[in-house]
């Protein structure tokens, strides 16, 4: 039977799909870590959702965040404009539906909203992470449009299932 742990980044070392014995302290794990929490806080909001309209959109999210942690990783090219585009009528949807004025996000105490909030938050710190990985490098891609649009999309989320969603 195949163990789960490797004992490879025992060392404090890891790889990831394009390179090798790279330190754990790399902003690249940075990256991917934040990228791993927002996708583990949405899948908290999943669990806490009722509405299937807004679980099919957090599922998607969540298979489209391991997408991108490959093409960050070396991967396949995940993230094209047309991704960015159905994120921006996404968040076009929702916000013709309800009020997505801006500003900081109202209180509420309905927990999948709160925990859709956690990950927008959460994705920012990756935003900011990605802005270090790639700093001058010129194939930046698209990923920092993805990653920004992605926080606008949560917030969205977050208001729309506060707002449909009282608790």
């Amino acid at each position: 039977m195949k163990k789960l742990y490797t004992r490879a980044g025992d060392s404090g070392f890891s790889t990831t799909l394009s390179q090798s014995n790279i330190p754990k302290t790399d902003i690249v794990f940075d990256l991917l870590g934040g990228i791993d929490e927002a996708s583990s806080t949405l899948l908290l909001a999943y669990a806490l959702c009722g509405d299937e309209k807004f679980k099919e959109d957090i599922k998607k999210i969540c298979s489209d965040l391991v997408l991108l942690c490959g093409e960050i990783a070396g991967g396949k090219r995940f993230v094209t404009p047309e991704i960015i585009k159905c994120l921006e009528t996404k968040i076009d949807e929702y916000c013709t539906e309800g009020d997505c004025s801006c500003g900081f996000l109202p209180l509420t105490d309905n927990p999948a909203a709160a925990a859709v909030s956690v990950a927008r938050a959460v994705v920012r710190r990756a935003e900011r992470c990605a802005v270090k990985f790639y700093g001058q490098k010129s194939d930046k891609g698209d990923i920092l449009k993805y990653l920004n649009r992605l926080s606008d999309f949560l917030y969205a989320l977050s208001r729309q299932i506060a707002n449909e969603l009282k608790t």
